[in-house]
């Protein structure tokens, strides 16, 4: 139950998240007025998370990332051997459970994953069994993705900056999803220029 969109346009890669916490068990929702730390975004070296899912997995990964050197991910198969070479350790350290229910139509095994990365090098999306996909423009994960991503299709052809099309687009999830809610939460960085291109 979560809202993260990812945006670059021109020189700026955006990425935006809501701040509601539901429980499927108890059926309430944690709004971010009751909360220390509401932002489901974290940063790793020249990275920013933004996680969606489980906030047992959301707390793995916070403390994982925090004690973990700084990996370079630079490209989909960057983020692919990274994401394949911390198994063991979520295993053996974090107790995390990969069989999915004894899933048998399961690939691998899971991290329980969901996730949309930035950095200056572009955006992508993780899923559970590994499944990294790289954009050109905008994506977006989470129980609101519909809503945010017919919203990026119409704000991304407008005169706005990445960080106002993502937050924008999280918005519009806020409103017609019941698992996303405002505040939401946007972080920027510089996008990386490739010698001999020109930024959109």
């Amino acid at each position: 139950m979560t809202i993260i969109t990812a945006v670059q346009k021109a020189d700026e890669v955006a990425i935006a998240c809501d701040t509601q916490i539901s429980s499927s068990n108890s059926g309430l929702m944690l709004l971010a007025e009751y909360q220390v730390n509401a932002s489901k975004l974290i940063s790793y070296g020249d990275s920013i998370l933004g996680i969606s899912g489980s906030c047992a997995v959301m707390r793995i990964f916070e403390d994982f990332l925090g004690r973990s050197e700084p990996a370079h991910l630079g490209s989909r198969t960057d983020v692919f051997r990274w994401l394949l070479a911390q198994q063991d350790t979520l295993k053996s350290d974090y107790y995390m459970k990969t069989d999915n229910g004894n899933d048998k139509t399961q690939p691998t095994e899971s991290q329980w994953l969901t996730a949309m990365l930035i950095n200056p090098h572009g955006i992508f999306s993780i899923n559970p069994y590994r499944q990294v996909n790289e954009y050109s423009k905008f994506w977006a994960v989470g129980s609101g993705c519909r809503f945010a991503l017919g919203a990026l299709e119409i704000l991304y052809k407008q005169p706005l900056t990445a960080t106002e099309i993502a937050r924008e687009a999280a918005l519009v999830a806020t409103k017609f999803n019941p698992g996303c809610s405002e505040p939401v939460f946007v972080q920027t960085i510089q996008k990386q220029q490739v010698p001999g291109t020109a930024t959109s």
